[in-house]
């Protein structure tokens, strides 16, 4: 059996003036967890003034009631988004129309009360993909630049990546570099990420695809063919690089 410590481990915080929501939502939340067979922590608060002054960017995900007294959701957000730009925030509400607002606040999605579990399982589905994708994507590597010189590239700074001879040329924002090195480790080193192959001795990478048409792509002023050994699995990699899903 999987223990605790090999399991996923997710931090929701519920912000929420109703126990009887803040009750509903967190066994809703705890049955997910059980069914992903992930760890999951939840904490709750009141109102938004406690949140806030309590807050630590220690969550994947904030569930904030709109409707909320003395600070309401919308507001809430709002300070919250000065002091972390990038935790996942999903709007609790009564009133669908408060959902356009939430773009305003950067807002991942929201629910409607009363909340039902299929769409809450779908809601946590989309977001916990989206929260991995992101962490992936900061992902980072040090390449060598010179004698006893490395420096530091965010997977995201990555256009594509090519075998020439006995190095590895690196394409990247601020410029392009050559580091010794085989394919295979470069290929192990990204696994998962949204750099895959599309040909022999070249991988690209999905989030700087600029045009794709048939077995075509455009990155970064350059057009890559797909050969047709990669094109089955480069497929399905993009295809769930537009859905949000990490590439297996």
């Amino acid at each position: 059996m999987e223990n605790a410590q090999s399991m996923t481990h997710r931090r929701l915080a519920i912000v929420d003036d109703s126990d009887e929501d803040i009750e509903r939502l967190t066994r809703s939340i705890n049955r997910y967890a059980q069914e992903k067979k992930i760890v999951v922590q939840v904490t709750t608060y009141k109102n938004g003034i406690d949140f806030l002054q309590e807050y630590r960017p220690v969550f994947d995900v904030v569930f904030l009631d709109v409707e909320m007294p003395h600070l309401d959701g919308m507001n809430t957000a709002k300070k919250l988004r000065e002091i972390d730009g990038h935790v996942a925030l999903v709007f609790v509400t009564r009133m669908a129309q408060y959902a356009v607002s939430g773009y305003s606040v950067a807002a991942m999605d929201f629910i409607v009360k009363p909340i039902r579990y299929g769409v809450l399982m779908e809601k946590l589905d989309h977001v916990f993909r989206t929260v991995d994708r992101e962490v992936k994507k900061d992902a980072f590597i040090f390449l060598s630049v010179g004698t006893d010189a490395y420096r530091k590239f965010s997977y995201s700074d990555i256009y594509y990546i090519t075998k020439d001879k006995n190095y590895i040329l690196y394409v990247t924002r601020s410029g392009e570099y050559r580091v010794r090195g085989t394919l295979k480790e470069v290929e192990e080193t990204f696994a998962g990420s949204s750099i895959v192959k599309c040909s022999k001795g070249v991988l690209v990478n999905l989030a700087h695809i600029e045009q794709k048409v048939k077995n075509t792509i455009d990155i970064a002023g350059i057009r890559f063919v797909i050969t047709k050994p990669y094109l089955e699995e480069f497929t399905r990699a993009f295809m769930q690089f537009l859905r949000g899903e990490n590439p297996e």
